[in-house]
């Protein structure tokens, strides 16, 4: 027996299928199947966007309601019978789609139950498949554990080394041009040595030519006042 699915798309025939005096296709008013040419099979049941779309209607007369499975009598494959959960309840005299180990399916979806139920029958408890859910698909498997914490951990390394470059490169100071305190120190007081020597030496040429108490004046204009009053005194007429 074929399973169903959602492509499942057999040629309709929107005539009401009649079986002499009864609609009855499974024999149980008498021999029905006999003269009918052989028993009816559940073929596939259609899947749940065939019935969301509504695709094909039940055949019954004033039915409908839209179908949901696909019935086929042997002998007679090429002319399919769609039918919706409450025709075929009497037709074929069954509960629902009959016993779940005979379904042309193995998995049934919870939102194609809800459709059927919506869809395919007026009954307020119909009874369905009691068929496990489908496995989900591939794309959708959740990760084993660990495995998207691996790619994390090697992001936040490359994060944490690219930030560590940052901060490095941020922390390269250029050297500056002026010589640490240590060192500028040691210069300033040789300097000053130097010019105290000079100084010594300049004071002492000053005693010996002025002697003692002669002072160096480095002041211009000062220097300029005691030269005049200098050539002014040593002036002679």
């Amino acid at each position: 027996m074929p399973s169903s699915n959602d492509d499942t798309k057999p040629s309709s025939n929107d005539d009401t299928k009649q079986t002499g005096d009864t609609d009855t296709k499974n024999g149980a008013d008498g021999d029905d199947d006999d003269e009918e040419g052989g028993q009816w099979n559940l073929m596939a049941i259609l899947g749940a966007s065939q019935i969301r779309k509504e695709e094909h209607s039940c055949q019954s007369a004033d039915c409908g309601l839209v179908a949901c499975s696909i019935w086929v009598q042997e002998g007679n494959e090429g002319e399919p019978w769609y039918s919706c959960l409450d025709c075929q309840e009497h037709d074929f005299a069954i509960v629902g789609f009959g016993p779940d180990k005979d379904l042309p399916i193995k998995v049934m979806a919870a939102e194609h139950k809800f459709l059927i139920a919506k869809k395919c029958t007026r009954n307020d408890s119909p009874k369905m498949p009691n068929l496990p859910e489908p496995a989900p698909k591939p794309d959708a498997v959740t990760p084993p554990p660990g495995k998207g914490l691996v790619g994390g951990a090697k992001q936040s390394k490359a994060a944490a080394s690219s930030k560590g470059s940052k901060a490095a490169k941020g922390s390269a100071v250029t050297p500056s041009p002026v010589p640490p305190h240590g060192v500028g120190g040691k210069k300033t007081k040789a300097a000053n040595a130097h010019t105290s020597a000079v100084q010594k030496k300049w004071q002492e040429a000053a005693e010996k030519a002025g002697g003692p108490g002669a002072r160096i004046i480095v002041n211009k204009s000062q220097a300029k006042k005691v030269i005049f009053a200098m050539l002014h005194d040593s002036f002679r007429p």
